[in-house]
């Protein structure tokens, strides 16, 4: 199966949080000039003094950029059970999310990432609509696409997408989402 993948941009999680040690905010700076090598190194040294899970996320992006599957699960992972103890719940559906990505960019392992899909679902049962809502109905839309026969679900799910965006107030991630989603509109859907 040919590897295929959709990926937002990664800052909000940096600016969105306050806590970041100097090394993470560092590490999330080089991604942004896609300096991976030295993005890598930044988040290495962040979670090896302080274990955050913005550091892990951060530490995933740039490992992904790599092609470093093995620290892309297990920062990934990392990342998700910090945000679970945090009690961010958008956080560990975020990295639920990609988790499911990458199962099937790595792995081509579509149960295991209709798992973490899942997952996603429950952590975001209950939170207002975000970014991880359309990211999440984008994904499923994206995995039933997969699958010929299945064009009505996968524009549906396209809908539910940029249904979501509209009610969002964080207009990058309308944009991301939003511009990406347009692929799947099938040919008759005027």
């Amino acid at each position: 199966m040919p590897r295929w993948r959709w990926r937002a941009r990664m800052g909000h999680v940096a600016s969105a949080t306050n806590d970041l040690g100097s090394s993470s905010l560092d590490g999330w700076a080089e991604l942004g000039k896609g300096h991976w090598d030295v993005a890598l190194d930044c988040f290495e040294r962040a979670v090896a003094k302080e274990e955050s899970p913005e550091g892990f996320e951060g530490l995933s992006w740039a490992a992904w950029w790599l092609d470093d599957a093995e620290v892309v699960f297990a920062a990934r992972n990392r990342a998700y059970h910090l945000y679970k103890q945090r009690g961010h719940a958008a956080g560990a559906a975020r990295m639920a999310i990609w988790l499911a990505c990458d199962h099937l960019d790595f792995h081509g392992a579509l149960a295991v990432a209709n798992g973490w899909l899942a997952r996603a679902h429950r952590l975001l049962d209950g939170l207002e609509p975000g970014p991880e809502h359309g990211w999440l109905a984008f994904f499923e839309g994206s995995l039933q696409g997969l699958r010929f026969d299945d064009a009505l679900s996968a524009f549906s799910a396209v809908e539910r997408t940029n249904a979501l965006l509209k009610e969002s107030d964080n207009l990058a991630a309308k944009y991301e989402v939003a511009v990406s989603a347009e692929d799947w509109r099938p040919p008759n859907a005027g």
